[in-house]
């Protein structure tokens, strides 16, 4: 086979699998990633509910409780009531039989001058006590059936109140599964997100850097850091640790300072028009006027423990936002 022949179905089976394989991928991820965002919805929702369910079952519960309470407080208070009662009609009982005791004592006295007198009087005072004891028995027969009632009820109310504890304890495992799931999904969700912005960024590099016409290149302006996500005008390069900021070709410092409520900025001009902007949480070691050399210290990114923060770098030409990959030596360029 002719070698000119060769080598071009070399380089196409090499250009079909780099650039026709991306497309590919880029579909399964963005299908992976909205089929997960939607799951990560559904479980958020299912967790709200769950939420609901919980704290009108624990609503419940304490209301369940609270009249349980009060329930077992008026079952005492009765209890008590009936001792009382029982304690009084056997009082009564004692004092009637004494006083049947002695008319009968008094009745077999035949000397007695007031048998008949004593007969009235006791008659007089067994009918009270029998009536007395009559109302007081009734009371207390009240008094019992209203207990029994409420033991029941409590009893009821104690079933209840379990029933709903065990509602609560599986509302809240629940909770528990579908929040672990949660968790898992949106980290793959999040995981998946940033192997998209890591394709996207290479097809962007591949696209751009080959059709730019710069006449010249900038190097990185840090070279530890995490991540780059485009924006529309320039790059966030995302980093959570304290890291050297370098000029990203030699120039001038035309403006170093703060920027509003965005933070320190620092302006260099590398000739031809040509400005890069760097914009973020940063402590400057330059000041507006310096002569810069290529990959010069100007300053330290500013970290926070546990925190992702953002470099913005910007390159500008005759004061207009360029693409900065085009400007870029995209060599030791960490996708």
């Amino acid at each position: 086979m002719n070698l000119k022949i060769t080598l071009f179905l070399i380089l196409s089976f090499h250009f079909f699998e780099v650039y026709s394989a991306t497309p590919s991928n880029l579909k399964v991820i963005k299908d992976r990633i909205s089929h997960q965002g939607i799951e990560v919805n559904k479980l958020a929702a299912e967790i709200k509910d769950i939420e609901k369910k919980i704290a009108s079952n624990n609503s419940k519960y304490v209301k369940k409780m609270k009249t349980l309470d009060n329930l077992e407080k008026e079952i005492q208070r009765l209890k008590e009531s009936l001792r009382l009662d029982t304690e009084e009609i056997s009082k009564e009982y004692k004092l009637t039989k004494l006083s049947f005791d002695n008319y009968l004592l008094e009745s077999s006295d035949e000397e007695s001058e007031n048998t008949e007198l004593n007969k009235e009087i006791f008659l007089e005072l067994l009918s009270k006590k029998l009536k007395d004891l009559k109302t007081v028995q009734k009371f207390s027969q009240t008094n019992l059936v209203q207990v029994n009632k409420l033991e029941q009820e409590a009893s009821r109310m104690k079933q209840d109140e379990e029933d709903l504890y065990h509602i609560i304890i599986s509302l809240e495992n629940n909770k528990k599964k579908y929040s672990q799931k949660y968790i898992d999904t949106l980290e793959m969700k999040n995981s998946d997100q940033v192997e998209l912005d890591k394709i996207l960024i290479r097809n962007i590099v591949k696209k751009k850097v080959a059709k730019s016409n710069v006449p010249f290149k900038l190097s990185l302006p840090i070279d530890n850091y995490l991540k780059i996500n485009k924006t529309k005008d320039g790059l966030n390069f995302k980093y959570s640790e304290t890291t050297a900021i370098l000029a990203p070709r030699a120039g001038k410092v035309v403006y170093a300072g703060d920027l509003a409520s965005y933070g320190n900025v620092v302006i260099i001009d590398h000739g031809n028009q040509v400005r890069s902007v760097l914009l973020g949480d940063i402590a400057t070691k330059v000041k507006k006027g310096d002569l810069l050399t290529n990959k010069q210290l100007i300053g330290y990114t500013v970290a926070d423990l546990g925190t992702t923060k953002s470099l913005y770098f910007e390159v500008r030409k005759k004061d207009n936002a360029e693409n900065a990959l085009n400007w870029l030596d995209t060599e030791n360029l960490k996708i």
